[in-house]
C-alpha cells in the first residue's frame, strides 16, 4: 500500500489536533472506513526519513466505532517544543490486531519557530 500524503505546518511549541479518518477501497469513487478493531496507531516526526532519532511523537487514539476508521492524533506542546530547523517528516502507521503494520499517511513537516516562551 502506498501512503497518502498529508503535509504539516506546525507551529513550535504550540499542541495540535488532527482527526483523520482512514479508507481504502478499489478506487477514489469506492472508499469506505478501514476496521480498526483490536488495532493501535503511532505517529512520529524525524528530521529526515533516514533519521534514526525521533523529534517528537504523536499521542494516538482511535475514536469512535472501530469500524469509523478515525484516528485523533495530538502532539502535545512538550513534543511540538521539540522541534528543531525549518522542515521534517512525519507519517502515521496503524498495528493491525494481528500485528501487520500498514503505514496510512506521511508528509512533510515546515516548522514555524514561536514568538512568545
Amino acid at each position: 500500500m502506498i501512503p497518502g500524503t498529508y503535509n504539516l505546518t506546525l507551529y513550535k511549541g504550540d499542541t495540535r489536533r488532527i482527526t483523520v479518518t482512514l479508507k481504502s477501497g478499489p478506487d477514489l469513487q469506492n472508499l469506505t472506513p478501514i476496521d480498526l478493531t483490536g488495532a493501535s496507531a503511532a505517529a512520529e516526526i524525524r528530521s529526515t526519513v533516514a533519521s534514526g532519532s525521533v523529534m517528537a511523537t504523536f499521542t494516538c487514539n482511535l475514536t469512535g466505532t472501530p469500524t469509523d476508521g478515525k484516528v485523533n492524533l495530538v502532539l502535545p506542546s512538550s513534543q511540538a517544543e521539540l522541534l528543531t530547523g525549518d522542515s521534517a517528516v512525519w507519517d502515521l502507521e496503524v498495528t493491525r490486531a494481528g500485528g501487520d503494520i500498514e503505514t496510512y499517511l506521511k508528509g512533510t513537516v515546515t516548522i514555524l519557530d514561536d514568538v512568545t516562551s
